[in-house]
């Protein structure tokens, strides 16, 4: 996001065009607890970003989920879609438990 956002406003001022700042944000997929990364999701990682460790882009536990939103807002995106790559075993008690790690950020 720091080095994309430059260059996307970059292109887009090229073309007499703007983002509104409230319109940037990461599709951020996430363990729901922490270990090892799923091997098909390394793969598509290494697929799309070779030589990119993809434990720097997927967070494992909230803690980790609440420390890369703090990094998105940091550096101006507003809006965030979470997303689970791995199975919760109570969905209830997840998104509660996801609604007392992020909600907080909300502006």
């Amino acid at each position: 996001m720091a080095a994309g956002r430059p260059a996307v406003e970059a292109e887009a001022a090229a073309h007499d065009r703007a983002m509104d700042d409230e319109h940037w944000g990461a599709l951020v997929p996430y363990l729901v607890v922490p270990g090892p990364l799923p091997e098909p999701l390394v793969a598509a990682v290494a697929a799309r970003r070779p030589g990119l460790d993809p434990t720097r882009i997927v967070p494992a536990g909230l803690d980790a989920v609440r420390t890369t939103l703090d990094a998105f807002l940091a550096v101006g995106a507003s809006k965030f879609v979470l997303v689970p790559v791995t199975e919760p075993d109570d969905w209830d008690a997840h998104l509660a438990d996801v609604g007392d790690a992020v909600l907080e950020l909300q502006r």
